[in-house]
């Protein structure tokens, strides 16, 4: 995008939009003048809504942001929303908390990121969550996956290469019934499968990739054959 671009609400509005996709605009300074992509419900001081209908939102490298996303109200009615992170941001951004009828979240490349909030455990519609390539992300609160209980399909991985374990599955058995696809990227230190995913007995299919210190597959998952699949 040309640097200096400006969008006003005052001049676009997009009624029918349903998708919005920001990428590749690290070079502009400003894009949103005012809630664009709000939608507000306060009275006379409503805000000029730029996209009133959308549905998905994805957010790519735009490092100008800095640590927040675009001006979004948490009344919109957005159902999936896509996150590339950049270095220098340090902890997800926290407006994502209030989207609770948000059924698709996915976050990659938030490298500078090694806690995720115990908020995400609140965002219990979800039916596909991906946690992808956050390198020194640590921690996944440990009762965050198992209140997920809609969640259907889920990736994970890579994380930080100090962990000898993936993070967050201590409670992932509360997803037995509900899970169906669940694809996992390991690192150089994890030597075992998580014992963890013997619980999931509604999976359909289980991909896990780059787990190339393990030199077994363990009894339970031989048994499952059908819907396994490993890769490097």
């Amino acid at each position: 995008m040309e640097k200096g671009v400006n969008f006003s609400g005052d001049s676009f509005v997009f009624n029918n939009l349903l998708k919005f996709k920001l990428w590749g605009c690290d070079e502009s300074s400003f894009i949103f003048n005012r809630s664009n992509i709000a939608s507000s419900s306060h009275g006379a001081g409503e805000a000029i809504t730029m996209f009133p209908a959308v549905k998905n939102l994805i957010i790519e490298l735009v490092e100008f942001l800095g640590l927040e996303l675009p001006p979004i109200h948490p009344n919109i009615s957005i159902e999936s929303i896509s996150l590339t992170g950049w270095d220098k941001l340090k902890s997800l951004p926290h407006q994502l908390q209030h989207f609770t009828a948000l059924k698709e979240l996915r976050i990659q490349n938030f490298n500078g990121v090694e806690a995720f909030p115990d908020w995400l455990r609140g965002l219990s519609s979800l039916n596909a969550l991906s946690i992808t390539s956050c390198n020194k992300l640590k921690r996944i609160p440990e009762e965050c996956l198992g209140r997920l209980t809609c969640l259907k399909e889920l990736r994970l991985g890579p994380f930080s290469l100090e962990l000898e374990d993936i993070p967050g599955l201590t409670s992932i058995h509360h997803l037995h019934a509900s899970l169906n696809y669940l694809t996992s990227y390991g690192w150089d230190k994890l030597k075992l499968l998580p014992h963890q995913l013997r619980h999931l007995t509604a999976l359909k299919q289980l991909i896990v990739m780059e787990f190339n210190e393990v030199e077994a597959i363990p009894e339970w998952l031989e048994l499952r054959r059908p819907l396994f699949s490993i890769g490097s």
